[in-house]
């Protein structure tokens, strides 16, 4: 409605005529949204304690105790593989080279001992 107000001031400016419209508009919508005020942010609510409680920790201690049972009952080359590629995280390439033994024989050696690992868990586990 402005636009065709002020016409003759608009057709004066440097602007050409089919953009005068659009930065018109534009500038009246960035306006509007400076003028509304600012949402306020919402409060966090509390976060619970990722610390472990006594029930956990017992837990986890108990869990520890039957995998390291499991495994001293496992193969020494299968357990070493395990420990190996699980707990110390050396790949499996890098232990073929470490135990001068073939890559597809650590393949193996961790298949089969995760398989009666399983096993044993499940036997042991309510």
């Amino acid at each position: 409605m402005s636009y065709w107000q002020f016409g003759t001031r608009l057709l004066s400016s440097t602007l050409t005529v089919p953009m005068q419209p659009v930065g018109s508009m534009t500038s009246r919508a960035i306006a509007r949204a400076r003028r509304k005020p600012l949402s306020q942010p919402e409060e966090m609510p509390d976060l619970p304690s990722l610390d472990p409680d006594a029930d956990q920790i017992l837990a986890l201690q108990q869990e520890a105790g039957h995998l390291t049972s499991a495994l001293s009952r496992l193969a020494p080359e299968q357990a070493e593989a395990l420990r190996a590629a699980y707990f110390d995280d050396i790949p499996h390439s890098r232990i073929s080279e470490m135990t001068g033994q073939p890559l597809g024989t650590i393949k193996s050696r961790i298949r089969l001992g995760l398989e009666r690992l399983r096993h044993e868990l499940r036997s042991i586990a309510p």
